[in-house]
């Protein structure tokens, strides 16, 4: 399921500040600010504001829920409902954007916090799609007709990570640097393709490498 509330947070990164007609989302967006900003300065972490965004945006809709319903057709009460709640936190972020102080505030200085997140969030829910993340130990890099790398986690397990096109940092394990990576902690970022394994004649599952992180 898609963090709706990391992607609120994300949205203030590209919008603007569009024009928004006045209705019941005014006044949500106007309680969610004041809860918001009082509870801004306990907030240490990105997932911290995740939580707090969720709790003062609840709380101050629920007693608008019928005006919600009536007005944009989704049922706040309802936090199974997935399409409903990413449209509210759509909502509420570009009237935050415009008119809360302290979140701006807390976002601008937090980005890298916040990207992070957002980007484990994308890799997490394409697992079921062939993605995901392997924290580990960098124990080398194999050159063949694509690069291999390979990753030893956390549990023991060997992991060969194809190297077929651009992923960022990839520049730390270029030549030399390879050999002066091994043994360190990474974490890397990856999706799932099917490769065509000529000497085999069928299709094989590997992980393409997207992002390398050192630790």
């Amino acid at each position: 399921m898609k963090n709706v509330l990391i992607g609120t947070v994300m949205l203030l990164l590209t919008v603007t500040g569009t024009a928004q007609s006045q209705d019941v989302m005014d006044k949500v967006a106007e309680a969610t600010c004041e809860c918001f900003t009082n509870q801004a300065p306990s907030i240490k972490s990105a997932e911290q504001l995740q939580m707090q965004i969720a709790l003062c945006g609840i709380q101050a809709a629920t007693p608008y829920a019928k005006q919600i319903r009536k007005q944009h057709d989704f049922n706040i009460e309802n936090l199974d409902d997935e399409t409903g709640m990413e449209k509210f936190f759509e909502m509420l972020a570009l009237r935050m954007v415009s008119s809360c102080p302290a979140f701006l505030q807390y976002v601008g200085e937090n980005l890298d916090q916040i990207n992070e997140i957002a980007e484990e969030d994308d890799y997490a829910e394409g697992e079921s799609t062939g993605g995901g993340v392997i924290t580990g130990t960098f124990s080398g890099l194999e050159s063949k007709q694509f690069n291999v790398l390979y990753i030893e986690d956390e549990s023991g397990r060997q992991h060969k990570l194809l190297w077929q096109e651009f992923f960022e940092n990839a520049n730390q394990v270029e030549g030399p640097a390879a050999k002066k990576l091994e043994g360190s902690r990474v974490k890397v970022y990856y999706i799932e393709r099917d490769i065509y394994e000529p000497r085999l004649g069928e299709y094989i599952p590997m992980k393409i490498m997207r992002k390398l992180e050192v630790l």
